[in-house]
């Protein structure tokens, strides 16, 4: 979603401030304007002249994951007794299909580790494609299993590995920039 920002005083906006958020608004709409949405890049033509093949891809796309939604709520408002087996099944039919939306990868994810236990969230986890294996919270939500089935040492090792790799980054990140 495209946004300009600009600051708002808590108080009363004076006409100094209200001034200045109309340069800031003048300065960037523009830019804006001419950029691009993801709305834009999926449907070309978007709003006069979409082309309808893409369109029906995109609304069954949007009805694909309403319905998903849908079973990962039935799933949290279940008998307390039954959301082991629901998540599993959701995991079962939703997270072997490809491409794998990280969105969707992600509440699988979360149902397994609050409603499965631990065994099945690594093996969920580890069936992953890799760009989605390698996302921080897959990888910290990985740690958390590893250490909840008993592997505490292996699970502070990675999450402390991961830390010292991210401030290697950022140094050099650093070092590039100067």
């Amino acid at each position: 979603m495209r946004q300009v920002w600009y600051p708002l005083p808590p108080e009363e906006t004076t006409e100094e401030t209200a001034a200045g958020i109309r340069q800031i608004l003048k300065a960037s709409v523009p830019k804006l304007a001419d950029g691009f949405t993801p709305m834009f890049q999926v449907l070309p033509g978007y709003h006069a002249a979409v082309q309808g093949d893409r369109a029906n891809s995109i609304m069954a796309l949007l009805q694909q994951l309403s319905a998903f939604q849908a079973e990962v709520l039935a799933v949290r408002h279940a008998p307390t007794a039954e959301r082991p087996e629901r998540a599993l099944a959701v995991a079962k039919a939703r997270g072997s299909q490809q491409p794998l939306i990280p969105a969707v990868a992600l509440e699988i994810l979360y149902l397994l580790r609050d409603f499965a236990d631990w065994q099945n969230t690594l093996a969920f986890i580890d069936a992953l494609p890799q760009a989605i294996r390698m996302l921080p919270v897959v990888h910290e939500q990985r740690c958390l299993a590893q250490s909840m089935t008993g592997n505490h040492l292996e699970a502070v090792g990675a999450l402390e590995e991961t830390h010292q790799a991210s401030r290697r980054g950022a140094l050099l990140r650093t070092v590039r920039a100067c």
